[in-house]
């Protein structure tokens, strides 16, 4: 019997090429994305379409913007994997306003909210808010990261920080909470920059 299947040609160079920088970045961009994610099922999610934005990219992966073009295919995929798999913030679990110090659990939840509302920012925005409160920068490294003044840079960490108030205050009335500022105020309990991520097992 003839077979008119015909193999898929494979192009070798680009082959070779993604390989080489898929070793280079994998260490980083599995550092980003559990920061960006904290959840196993997303964390995965994200993986896949980072490395198929990888594989379409390779070529600018391997140049002087490589570092630039790593944090763009990270966020993008983040995005994309929270909204295929949280669609609205009521969907993470409720959360009540209190003057006791909140519960792991709520603790837990607040860490979720926000790493919700940072998927919902522009690639800027929640590019200076992964700098600033996920990697711990200091205004003078994220001046360097965006090759501008240090008061250009104290602004945009500003306007990342509004952007990023607003979706938190979606986020409350989503909880039908009459104060949003639950969950700004306990920003720092939810990101320690002195304590890192565990990474997923």
């Amino acid at each position: 019997m003839v077979s008119h299947y015909q193999k898929p040609e494979i192009d070798t160079q680009h082959m070779l090429a993604f390989t080489k920088v898929k070793k280079q970045h994998m260490n980083a961009l599995s550092s980003i994305l559990w920061k960006l994610s904290g959840d196993r099922t997303l964390f995965k999610g994200a993986m896949q379409d980072a490395l198929y934005q990888m594989w379409e990219k390779t070529d600018q992966l391997d140049g002087e913007e490589a570092e630039d073009v790593l944090y763009q295919i990270a966020l993008s995929a983040n995005q994309n994997a929270w909204r295929s798999q949280v669609t609205e913030p009521s969907q993470i679990g409720s959360l009540r306003p209190s003057d006791q110090p909140p519960t792991e659990k709520e603790r837990q939840r607040v860490t979720t909210l926000i790493r919700w509302a940072i998927s919902r920012l522009d690639p800027m925005h929640a590019l200076v808010i992964l700098w600033r409160y996920l990697e711990a920068k200091d205004d003078k490294t994220i001046a360097a990261e965006m090759g501008c003044t240090l008061e250009r840079a104290k602004h945009s960490v500003a306007e990342a920080v509004g952007a990023l108030k607003a979706q938190l205050r979606e986020a409350a009335q989503a909880h039908r909470l009459k104060t949003w500022n639950l969950y700004w105020n306990m920003t720092q309990l939810a990101f320690d920059p002195t304590k890192e991520l565990s990474k997923p097992a």
